[in-house]
């Protein structure tokens, strides 16, 4: 009977699939979007166009969120990779927008991160959250200062997608900015640039009952802000930024955006902190520290990592740098000839008992007694 033949079928790699890069190039390969295309949302819409809210159902947003991350972040980790010619970069960044759009882009990402807030089996909504943080804060220092707090609290909303707070425009003066906007009071502005020029536009002020009319549209007055905020809002947005060095200089920018005394609210996905090689919850905190802001409330969820930071002034800054540089130096202090001796001792010690493990390690295991041996005994 003859050698059975097997047929193998071959592997074929698909064009959008990164990892047929060569060896050595020094790319982690890109994470592979679905080949299935579903208009970048979850159902067909009945529309037409793309953008509708009911696009996304389901537990699906969840898996597109991810995915758009992943590209995204590799996306951006191209630019720092200094095997890769600029043809190979721009050819890998040409394949990434094409597996992007076929997602649905930035408009389908967007529609899933609200069906994430509206879900009832998700029950997040970081406007609630931070509505609830201010008034608790806010009835704390009428009561400290026995008597109301006066005034309008300027709060800047990043990646706001809708605005969250349009029912509190009697006691906030709200600045929204995303990427792409899905309301009218939310302006169209990159964060980075925004911060770069703070320029702004009055964006609640157009929402009072004051507001004019033109055409049916919204009136929008470009102002100079010259003043920092007293809250800034960065829910699910730090996360979005694919390169680590842009997080940073995100969180840098914050410094400048609040005042002192200010609040900073940070909403991070519960992995970037409990599951990430190089960051930790710690770490994550005094990195804030050394940007000025202390830690004041933390919690977390299932999936989120909650962060409530005070910006501190200027004074208590300075407090903080001559405590850190009072331990530094007890840290780095001479010690003293008894101190020295005695941990030279303790090192002598560690290491004479390391040699006799080793010596108990290396002895041969004495052989049993048989019954020519013990004839001869």
């Amino acid at each position: 009977m003859g050698r059975r033949s097997v047929v193998r079928k071959p592997v074929t790699l698909g064009a959008a699939t990164p990892s047929t890069a060569a060896p050595g190039t020094g790319t982690s390969p890109a994470p592979k979007a679905k080949n299935k295309r579903r208009g970048g949302t979850g159902k067909k819409s009945s529309g037409g166009g793309g953008g509708g809210e009911g696009d996304v159902t389901g537990g699906e947003h969840a898996q597109l969120i991810a995915q758009y991350h992943a590209l995204n972040k590799y996306r951006e980790s191209l630019d720092h990779d200094p095997t890769l010619t600029p043809a190979d970069r721009a050819a890998k960044r040409r394949k990434l927008d094409r597996q992007l759009a076929e997602l649905g882009g930035l408009e389908a990402y967007q529609q899933a991160s609200l069906v994430g807030e509206t879900a009832p089996e998700h029950k997040f909504n970081a406007g609630k959250w931070v509505v609830s943080e201010l008034r608790a804060a806010r009835a704390a220092e009428s009561e400290k200062n026995s008597g109301a707090a006066e005034g309008k609290l300027r709060l800047l909303d990043v990646g706001a997608i809708k605005n969250q707070y349009l029912d509190h425009g009697a006691w906030l003066d709200v600045t929204a900015i995303d990427l792409n906007p899905q309301h009218p009071s939310v302006i169209k502005a990159d964060f980075f640039e925004f911060s770069r020029e703070c320029v702004v536009a009055a964006t609640m002020r157009r929402i009072r009952f004051a507001y004019q009319r033109i055409c049916g549209g919204w009136v929008v007055r470009p102002i100079r802000c010259r003043e920092p905020f007293d809250v800034a809002v960065l829910s699910l947005v730090i996360n979005f930024v694919g390169d680590p060095r842009r997080k940073g200089e995100m969180l840098v920018r914050c410094q400048a955006l609040v005042r002192d005394g200010g609040t900073l609210f940070i909403v991070l996905p519960l992995a970037c902190v409990n599951n990430s090689r190089y960051m930790k919850h710690s770490r994550f905190v005094k990195m804030l520290k050394s940007l000025g802001f202390e830690l004041t409330k933390s919690k977390t969820s299932a999936k989120l990592c909650f962060f409530v930071f005070r910006k501190l002034s200027a004074e208590e800054r300075a407090q903080v740098r001559e405590a850190d540089a009072r331990q530094d130096e007890t840290m780095t202090k001479p010690k003293t000839r008894r101190e020295s001796k005695r941990e030279v001792t303790k090192k002598r010690r560690k290491m004479n008992d390391r040699r006799k493990r080793e010596e108990t390690t290396k002895r041969p295991k004495r052989k049993p007694a048989t019954q020519q041996t013990v004839a001869r005994r």
